[in-house]
């Protein structure tokens, strides 16, 4: 009889080791199942000439610049003089005539400027003299012409005058068609009154005639 155990440890230590090395296969190409799809990704990109991003590197990042902040606007403060005008204008609507030819004369004698024009032609709008109206009309007009800051005002004034001139020249017209018409009722009165005295005096003639016979 004979005994081969020798034999039966060398086929139990090729079994294990058959056993290890079909473990082994199995985890090996478990991994390569894994890696295997983005290994074809890359060697497509490759072959088709695709170039593989880069991430950027923080030397090669610039940051944009924050804006400079504009300087504040500057403000021009300019004062205010169409208040006061305005309450002069007021004050000569209570004036006489002969007051507002005494205020005429004395502008008249300070030194030209804008505000000096505007009086004059506001003392002017109620002075009511033959030409006054065009003369305060050109004062506002040469000041509104300009770029001082009474301008607006100026051109108001002169909308106003401009107006107020229009209805002169209507209250003229009519007060010409007025005495026009006056005159003719005169006339016609008189023309009645020389009618009636020739009646009074035809009964007269009459009887005169009869006492003759």
């Amino acid at each position: 009889m004979t005994i081969d155990y020798p034999d039966r440890n060398t086929a139990r230590i090729r079994r294990r080791g058959a056993h290890a090395v079909h473990g082994a296969c199995r985890h090996t190409a478990a991994a390569g199942a894994a890696v295997l799809p983005a290994a074809l990704l890359l060697a497509a990109m490759l072959m088709s000439g695709c170039s593989v991003p880069r991430l950027p590197s923080t030397a090669s990042i610039v940051l944009p610049r924050a804006p400079a902040e504009a300087p504040p606007p500057t403000t021009v403060m300019l004062a205010d003089e169409t208040a006061p005008l305005l309450a002069y204008h007021q004050q000569l609507r209570r004036m006489t005539q002969g007051e507002l030819l005494q205020e005429l004369a004395t502008l008249g004698m300070r030194q030209p400027s804008p505000r000096v024009a505007l009086q004059m032609g506001m003392v002017l709008l109620w002075t009511r003299g033959s030409g006054d109206l065009p003369r305060a009309q050109a004062q506002f007009d040469g000041v509104a012409s300009t770029t001082h800051p009474l301008a607006l005002l100026a051109a108001l004034l002169s909308a106003q005058c401009q107006e107020q001139r229009r209805l002169a020249e209507h209250g003229d017209k009519l007060q010409a068609q007025l005495k026009e018409s006056q005159r003719k009722i005169d006339q016609l009165a008189e023309t009645l009154e020389s009618l009636k005295a020739i009646e009074r005096n035809l009964p007269a003639r009459g009887v005169s005639n009869e006492r003759q016979r």
